[in-house]
C-alpha cells in the first residue's frame, strides 16, 4: 500500500437503537417507522455547526471544513503510519462527527417528511430539514466553506491532502434528501438556489483545485471511487448530464483496475481491517451503479476484459463473509452493509443479498430505509 492510500473517516448514515414502545396488555399498537421516530429526535436537538469548534483551521477561518488523518501518528517528531490504528487526537477534531450527524439527519427529517400523512407533519420535517440546509449550504455566516482544503491534515502540517476529498462522501445523503424536498414540493426555490449556488462551487473546486486533481490521477481504491460518486451525483443534481453520464462511463476503468478476474478486490483485500474496507467500496461501487441506471449505464453487469465485474466482487465478498464469524467489521457499517447489499439484490435478483446485512446488524432503522430505497415502485 502506497504512503497515502486509504486514510480516511469512514462515515455513514449514523443511527440509533430502535426506541422501545410500551404497549399495554389490552391495547394494540402498529410500531411507528423508525425512520419517524429517529427523525423526531432530530427535531429536538440543535443544528450541529461547523463554526463550533475547538480545532481552528490553519486558515483562521472556523467556516473552513478541519480533520486528522487518523492513520498517522506523530511520535518524538516524527510522522507513523498505522494502518487501523487511529490517533486519539482525532477526538479534537470534530466537523467529520457534524458533517456526518448533518448529512443523517438532512436525509432522514426528508424521508419522514414523506412518509408522514397530515400536511402539518411533512412541514415540519421538511422545516427541520431546510433549517439544517440553509446553516450549512447557505447562510454565510455559518456555511461550510465549499472545499475540503484542510481535510486529513497529518499532524504537524499546515494543509490537508489529496485524500482527504473522501469526507465529501457523505454529500450524497445531502443530495437524496433535497431531492425529496423538491420531488414533495417542500423546499422554497430561494433555498434551492442558494445551496446549488454551493454545490456549483464545491464542485469547481472537486475537479480543478491541486487535491482533486492528485485524487483523480493519483487514487487507485476506496478514494477514486467515492471521488466519482461526488462528481458524478452532484452533476446530476444539477442537471450537468454530459458530466454525470461521462463519471459513470469512466468507472468501468475502475471496475477493470480495482477488481481481479475472481472479484477480489486487493487494494482493500490487504489493508489492516480489510473486511471495512472491501464493504467500503462495494458500497461505493453500488452508488455509481445505481446512479448509472438513471443515464443507462449498466455498471451492475459490466465486465471487463480481464474478467473483473461488480457481480463478481459482489459475489467473492459475499463468501469471505460466509466465515468472518459474528463480527468482521471494526467500524459500524450497518448503513453500508444494508444499502450495497440490498442494491446489490435487486440488481441481481439474489435473495440472500437481501437477507445478508441482518446476519450482523439487527438494525431497523438501516433496514426500513433500505427497504424503502429499493422497493418496487
Amino acid at each position: 500500500m502506497s504512503e497515502t492510500e486509504g486514510l480516511e473517516v469512514p462515515a455513514d448514515v449514523q443511527v440509533s437503537p430502535e426506541p422501545v414502545i410500551q404497549i399495554a396488555e389490552d391495547e394494540v399498537k402498529t410500531p411507528k417507522s423508525s425512520i419517524v421516530l429517529e427523525a423526531e429526535k432530530i427535531l429536538n436537538t440543535p443544528i450541529p455547526l461547523i463554526t463550533e469548534k475547538k480545532i481552528t483551521p490553519p486558515s483562521g477561518d472556523k467556516r473552513d471544513f478541519v480533520s486528522l488523518a487518523p492513520y498517522f501518528w506523530l511520535v518524538e517528531g516524527n510522522l507513523e503510519q498505522r494502518d487501523g490504528e487511529v490517533n486519539p487526537a482525532i477526538e479534537d477534531y470534530t466537523d467529520p462527527e457534524k458533517f456526518a450527524q448533518v448529512a443523517s439527519n438532512i436525509y432522514l427529517t426528508s424521508l419522514a417528511a414523506d412518509l408522514v400523512e397530515s400536511q402539518p407533519d411533512k412541514e415540519k420535517f421538511a422545516d427541520c430539514a431546510v433549517s439544517t440546509l440553509k446553516a450549512w449550504f447557505v447562510d454565510e455566516d455559518t456555511r461550510m466553506t465549499p472545499s475540503l482544503e484542510y481535510a486529513q491534515m497529518r499532524q504537524g502540517e499546515a494543509s490537508g491532502n489529496w485524500y482527504g476529498i473522501i469526507e465529501g462522501q457523505r454529500l450524497v445523503y445531502v443530495m437524496e434528501g433535497i431531492s425529496s424536498l423538491k420531488e414533495a414540493g417542500l423546499i422554497d426555490q430561494e433555498t434551492i438556489v442558494g445551496i446549488e449556488g454551493w454545490f456549483r462551487q464545491y464542485s469547481s473546486w472537486l475537479r480543478d483545485s491541486e487535491k482533486g486533481k492528485l485524487t483523480k490521477n493519483e487514487a487507485l481504491n476506496n478514494h477514486r471511487t467515492f471521488y466519482d460518486v461526488q462528481v458524478a451525483y452532484i452533476a446530476d443534481s444539477l442537471g450537468e448530464t454530459d458530466l454525470a453520464r461521462e463519471t459513470i462511463e469512466e468507472a468501468k476503468g475502475l471496475i477493470a483496475n480495482q477488481i481481479e478476474p475472481d472479484g477480489r478486490m486487493p487494494l482493500e483485500a490487504e489493508r489492516a481491517i480489510p473486511y471495512d474496507y472491501q464493504l467500503y467500496n462495494l458500497y461505493a461501487f453500488s452508488l455509481l451503479a445505481n446512479l448509472g441506471q438513471k443515464y443507462s449505464v449498466d455498471l451492475w453487469n459490466w465486465q471487463a476484459e480481464n474478467g473483473g465485474s461488480l457481480k463478481k466482487a459482489f459475489g467473492y465478498f459475499s463468501k469471505q463473509l460466509e466465515g468472518a464469524g459474528d463480527n468482521p467489521f471494526k467500524m459500524d457499517r450497518a448503513g453500508e452493509l444494508y444499502l450495497a447489499f440490498r442494491a446489490a439484490a435487486k440488481a441481481y435478483g439474489d435473495a440472500s443479498y437481501e437477507n445478508l446485512p441482518k446476519r450482523f446488524y439487527e438494525n431497523s432503522l438501516a433496514d426500513e430505509i433500505s427497504t424503502q430505497k429499493f422497493r418496487e415502485k
